[in-house]
């Protein structure tokens, strides 16, 4: 992968636990310093389920090489044990990976940059 768009749910905690994932603010890019610790990240063991954890994501990570979307890869950083965690679907399996503190804090610091979606971006 050679860039990200990462999109962050407006309220993920909210009351509304089905549509919560409609609204969301996004950040593009390639900087490496964003893209390889995200993806270093997900270079360790998973824990493969058939059923997704119930835990709601905070938002999601589309990977690029090029135009080409890679994979999608959820995330959630709250610090409260069984629900910190990225992952991703394939083949009806969920691969859960647990969240590194560094990658929670870089995205911590991202998510005030994240803009609303318009017709330019």
């Amino acid at each position: 992968a050679d860039s990200v768009q990462i999109l962050f749910f407006t309220d993920p905690f909210g009351k509304d636990s089905l549509r919560y994932t409609r609204f969301f603010k996004h950040y593009n890019t390639s900087a490496a310093d964003v893209v390889k610790p995200i993806l270093k990240n997900l270079d360790q063991l998973f824990l493969l389920r058939t059923e997704v954890i119930k835990c709601r994501s905070e938002g999601k990570i589309f990977f690029f090489k090029g135009t080409q979307e890679l994979k999608t890869v959820y995330f959630n950083t709250q610090a409260n044990g069984d629900c910190a965690y990225m992952y991703f679907i394939k083949d009806g399996g969920f691969y859960y990976f647990q969240v590194q503190p560094e990658t929670a804090a870089l995205l911590r610091k991202i998510k005030p940059q994240a803009v609303q979606p318009s017709a330019e971006n």
